[in-house]
């Protein structure tokens, strides 16, 4: 009787460090079930991997065309494994098994022998892969948005001070804002809710852009994807 541990290959995943912390801040924290607290790496039907991370209230996708993977997994980032600089330090995260090694170069996607002593290697976690299936929201946020919606470019450091003003007004725990806009060049109205006396405005970069549309790689992604979303 085969087990469940022996019907999936070993793991073997090769994605850019940089990307890995950029999503960082997307990933679930121990408040949240287990299956988001991770990057979940998908191989795409083009070559490279999709690098996703949510917490169900927030999601990030990344592309990662250099990426490889041997399926689908949910990849825990270790909590010793400092990402904050990528550029001058460690340029690749390898997932071999239950370990992630962080490295200054490629490593064979098939390796099974690390060179500890190689000055390219710059440490090894223990993380084991999370063996649930993904967030069921994936990727159901953007095949629902339209591409006919304004589009509108703004500094995002610009939302912190509403969430700010939100929290110093009673709603610590959980700020709520409403963002509202009449066309690519408008200001953007920011309305907190709860406190009907305040209004506040962002003003847009003056940068034009077309509308939104889906990049190339994320329409072929989807059209591989399971219809009924939340892949392993």
């Amino acid at each position: 009787m085969t087990t469940k541990d022996e019907a999936r290959p070993k793991r073997r995943v090769r994605i850019k460090a940089e990307y890995a912390a950029m999503l960082l801040p997307f990933i679930g924290t121990e408040f949240d079930p287990a299956r988001l607290r991770g990057i979940h790496v998908h191989p795409h039907p083009e070559g490279g991997v999709v690098l996703v991370a949510t917490n169900d209230r927030i999601m990030a996708v990344i592309y990662d065309g250099s990426g490889q993977a041997n399926g689908s997994w949910i990849c825990p980032i270790p909590a010793a494994l400092s990402l904050s600089d990528t550029r001058h330090s460690i340029s690749r995260l390898h997932f071999h098994g239950n370990i992630a090694h962080a490295t200054r170069s490629d490593l064979p996607l098939d390796a099974d022998f690390v060179d500890f002593t190689n000055p390219n290697h710059a440490g090894s976690y223990y993380a084991p892969p999370i063996d649930e299936t993904f967030s069921r929201r994936w990727p159901e946020p953007f095949n629902d948005f339209r591409e006919t919606g304004a589009t509108v470019t703004l500094n995002p450091d610009l939302l912190e001070p509403f969430s700010l003003a939100a929290k110093l007004r009673g709603c610590a725990f959980s700020p709520q804002i409403t963002i509202r806009t009449q066309g690519p060049f408008a200001a953007i109205m920011v309305e907190i809710h709860n406190i009907p006396e305040f209004l506040g405005a962002i003003m847009p970069l003056n940068i034009e852009k077309p509308n939104w549309s889906r990049p190339y790689w994320f329409t072929s992604l989807c059209a591989a994807l399971p219809s009924e979303g939340g892949s392993k």
